[in-house]
């Protein structure tokens, strides 16, 4: 797992610095005490307990108890550090949902890792009385959106400590995850106007990121988009409708939903004011969504006029088309054909492949033996008696077949492999033009100052021409195309990798019922 682990010492060091990277590197290789890691990295403590408490208040790292009770040790987690790297992307999903102020909260919890309701407030609140000093920072307005955040669970509460009188910290057992402490806007009000300066009731309470329900957004999204593009922006918005009745019903992670009425799926078209086209063909809709091959719908067992949403089928059908579509990309349409044909068929002899897929033979077998080459498809021997040839002689066959659950693993390794080269070469471009970008920064800063002294923005224009020769200016066009590039890459990279874990993650599940 060497792509992991540099992928994740590399997203430490952007998001948190040299120490915590560090930290991050040296836990990667297994779970390590204090003295173990001071005595690896040869730092002093402080510095290293100020590390870990960075990564273990943004919830990238954990301590557990050992030798009962007389030693800890620290835990990276490398699915939490790659969550990271989706921070962007949980942030425009807030602002589209609840709005700017909710994601500048968010953006709160993100720079302290934990933080109380009030507090979030108040530095929300400062920080859009510094932005626009002349319209009076609506508190009310702040802590209904953070209410909100929490009722939404995109904030879950951390468990208070009970005892820390030893070596380990005793956290209380509670369910309690998403109970508001008692706390009024009035009290956070008259903290930010500066006429109180007493605790806070909440100042010990804290509330992190829930990445999990985050992620279940970033899923349902993928879901929609797979649907619109299948069918029609109707099916994308009957399929949100689902979704969001599912969630009233089943547990969010839940394989299979539980039943969903059609007249309840009526009755929320009707409330939501899209009694339109879709309404009308509602059944229609349904019936061709049952009957396609992805199997993201399906009748209940209840009867004809409930429908279930099977997520873990919906999530097979969006890895296979995106493993078809990487196949495309690497090799070219005949050997997505004949990679399609082996993974829906599930055994394939090579003279089945030619026929199927119409591919002529020489291209068939050298796209079939590539595919092999590359681990996107398997070979097994199957030996069985011959009916016409004497005793003991065995006919062999030999079958192609895709081990999904190995290419999927693969093309996990390979994001890894992107993510961490993408990221070295945006550091690589940055440090090589670090002057240039230093004088740009400058030069934005002075148009910045210059506008709120009263320039208008032609002077500003004119003051600035010849701060920057042409060739300067080339060269900065030139590196901020490449940093787009490489955003766009990482981005990509992110939802692919995303698609393929919701896949795993879908699979251990399985595995895990069946037992």
């Amino acid at each position: 797992m060497t792509e992991l682990r540099n992928l994740c010492v590399k997203i430490l060091k952007e998001f948190f610095g040299d120490v915590p990277s560090q930290i991050g590197s040296e836990l990667s290789w297994g779970p390590k005490t204090l003295p173990l890691i001071k005595s690896a990295l040869k730092l002093p403590l402080a510095k290293v307990k100020e590390g870990l408490v960075v990564l273990i208040s943004n919830g990238v790292a954990k301590f557990e108890a050992i030798k009962e009770g007389l030693a800890v040790q620290y835990i990276l987690l490398p699915e939490r550090v790659l969550t990271l790297s989706r921070i962007p992307r949980y942030l425009a999903t807030i602002e589209n949902k609840l709005g700017y102020e909710s994601k500048l909260l968010i953006e709160e919890v993100v720079k302290h890792g934990t933080i109380s309701i009030s507090q979030m407030i108040i530095k929300v609140a400062a920080r859009c009385q510094a932005e626009n000093p002349e319209e009076e920072v609506k508190v009310s307005k702040l802590y209904d959106d953070a209410v909100k955040l929490v009722f939404k669970e995109y904030l879950i509460r951390m468990p208070a400590v009970e005892d820390c009188s030893g070596n380990v910290p005793i956290f209380a057992n509670t369910e309690e995850n998403f109970k508001l402490p008692e706390l009024n806007a009035k009290n956070i009000r008259a903290v930010v106007k500066g006429e109180s300066s007493a605790k806070l009731p909440d100042h010990n309470v804290v509330w992190r990121l829930n990445h999990r329900r985050f992620d279940q957004d970033l899923r349902d999204e993928v879901m929609i988009s797979a649907i619109t593009k299948r069918f029609d922006a109707y099916a994308g918005k009957l399929m949100e409708i689902l979704l969001k009745l599912m969630y009233e019903r089943t547990s969010p992670w839940q394989s299979v939903s539980n039943p969903i009425p059609i007249t309840l799926i009526k009755d929320t078209l009707v409330k939501a004011r899209v009694k339109n086209y879709l309404y009308a063909n509602i059944q229609q809709y349904l019936k061709v969504m049952e009957n396609d091959s992805s199997r993201f719908l399906s009748t209940s067992i209840e009867g004809p006029n409930n429908i279930t949403v099977n997520v873990k089928h919906a999530v097979e059908s969006i890895t296979h088309t995106l493993l078809d579509h990487i196949v495309a990309h690497r090799f070219g349409d005949k050997p997505r054909r004949i990679f399609r044909i082996i993974r829906s068929k599930k055994y394939c002899e090579q003279e089945q492949i030619q026929k199927i897929a119409m591919v002529p033979d020489k291209e068939a077998k050298k796209y079939t033996y590539k595919l092999l080459e590359e681990n996107f498809i398997q070979l097994t021997q199957l030996s069985r008696p011959a009916a016409t040839s004497g005793p003991g002689i065995n006919k062999v066959f030999y079958l192609f077949h895709v081990n999904l659950d190995a290419v999927v693993q693969m093309v996990i390794h390979q994001c890894y492999q992107a993510l961490g080269n993408a990221m070295s070469r945006r550091d690589h471009e940055r440090s090589e033009n670090a002057r240039l970008i230093e004088k740009k920064n400058r030069i934005d800063s002075f148009a910045k100052s210059l506008k709120e002294q009263g320039q208008s923005e032609n002077e500003i224009k004119e003051m600035l021409e010849d701060l920057m020769t042409p060739p300067e200016k080339t060269l900065l066009e030139n590196v901020n195309s490449v940093f787009e590039k490489l955003s766009l890459a990482e981005e990509q990279l992110d939802d692919t990798l995303f698609i393929l874990q919701l896949f795993q993650h879908f699979q251990r599940d399985a595995i895990k019922n069946e037992s």
